[in-house]
């Protein structure tokens, strides 16, 4: 542990369990001389996560309570901090919050024993432009992936895509997603896109029920910039970020998608790997082979 840790904030949903787990954190934390703040993360009918921000200055740690949403909530909350968190898992499934809530005071214990690992996941900058300007009217951040895709009925939208400045394809589909490896498990894996070891430096660009067989999933390096132009659409297109914050667009509008100045620092769990994540959550359940 690089750096001395004296005050973590606590995001947790606001049920029964995460306030009973957070108060054993937070005793566990204070019992090593570090004050924690908690944060409620509520989740609107939109999508979208609120949560009061006063009190985070000098904050050393972050501790995710919940499920994979409050993860992805917690990441930009603490984007560019470069402070670790522990993401913890409370809930029935989670792909990113690989840490159950049994390990959690054992993870701790970890950390202050200069034990732990971290490994940085790669978030993406997303930037919006109208009007054949080069001036952004809207920036976001994401951790799992970025969605052009529909509101209200259900139609086709027309979604040109460039790989820096060339041109890819011209895509007629219910959307187009540019998702991480982190978010490779999530809606990109929906709509038929590959899986990826989270810690790898690439993008996905992932069309949503395209119209051809031929509009494939493609995997880019992390260094390059994915550029996406509404085209003439029936119904209206919006942007969506980690399915909690969101844009509407309008023909015309770039959306250019970058990596992100500053990757996420998460704390590893030390009793389980990415991929036993991945055999428990998908049921790869078949019996493993004696290696030679």
């Amino acid at each position: 542990m690089q750096k001395e840790i004296r005050r973590a904030a606590i995001v947790r949903r606001p049920h029964r369990d995460c306030c009973s787990l957070s108060e054993s954190v937070e005793k566990t934390l204070a019992e090593r001389g570090v004050v924690s703040v908690s944060l409620e993360a509520s989740l609107s009918e939109d999508g979208s996560y609120s949560y009061a921000t006063a009190g985070l200055e000098n904050v050393d740690l972050a501790v995710s309570l919940g499920g994979d949403g409050t993860l992805l909530a917690t990441a930009r909350l603490f984007y560019g901090t470069g402070i670790p968190v522990f993401a913890v898992n409370s809930g029935t499934f989670g792909f990113l919050t690989a840490i159950s809530r049994d390990e959690i005071l054992r993870a701790i214990d970890a950390l202050f024993l200069g034990q732990a690992e971290f490994e940085e996941r790669l978030m993406l900058t997303a930037s919006v432009r109208r009007g054949g300007s080069r001036q952004g009217i809207g920036e976001f951040r994401a951790l799992n992936e970025v969605v052009v895709t529909q509101q209200g009925m259900p139609g086709m939208l027309s979604l040109d895509a460039w790989v820096n400045g060339e041109f890819l394809c011209g895509y007629r589909a219910d959307g187009l997603i540019v998702a991480t490896p982190t978010g490779s498990t999530g809606y990109s894996l929906s709509a038929s896109g590959p899986i990826l070891m989270p810690t790898l430096d690439n993008m996905i660009i992932t069309p949503v029920c395209p119209h051809s067989v031929a509009s494939r999933p493609f995997v880019v390096g992390g260094g390059d910039v994915v550029t996406i132009r509404v085209g003439s659409c029936r119904v209206r297109p919006f942007l969506s970020i980690d399915t909690q914050e969101s844009m509407a667009l309008e023909e015309g509008d770039e959306i250019e998608v970058r990596r992100a100045p500053h990757p996420l620092t998460l704390v590893r769990s030390s009793e389980r790997s990415s991929l036993e994540v991945l055999r428990t959550k998908l049921a790869w359940n078949s019996s493993p082979g004696t290696l030679p």
